[in-house]
């Protein structure tokens, strides 16, 4: 695997359009390699005996309310505020 140097970092972020200063670049470097080397590492891990999953052993659930119809009694003042209506409806 080729080595991320500062250069080659600068390169990348002017190609962005990203100006960061050499500190910048050094930090940036540094932490991509660490990455790098953690993912270079999960790589060895002998997963042979693990069954492939679709998503984790996690249980969502929506938590939705129930609708309550509450009834307004000022709504032709609210109609006049809605910049577009048509009949007795805020058009969107």
């Amino acid at each position: 695997m080729i080595k991320l140097t500062d250069k080659i970092t600068k390169e990348i972020s002017k190609n962005l359009m990203l100006e960061i200063s050499d500190e910048e670049a050094k930090l940036i470097s540094s932490l991509i390699e660490t990455s790098v080397e953690k993912i270079e590492k999960v790589k060895t891990f002998d997963l042979s005996n693990v069954e492939p999953m679709d998503y984790p052993d996690i249980v969502i659930s929506n938590n939705f309310r129930e609708d309550e119809i509450e009834e307004f009694d000022n709504v032709e003042k609210l109609l006049d505020l809605a910049p577009e209506k048509e009949n007795r409806f805020i058009k969107v």
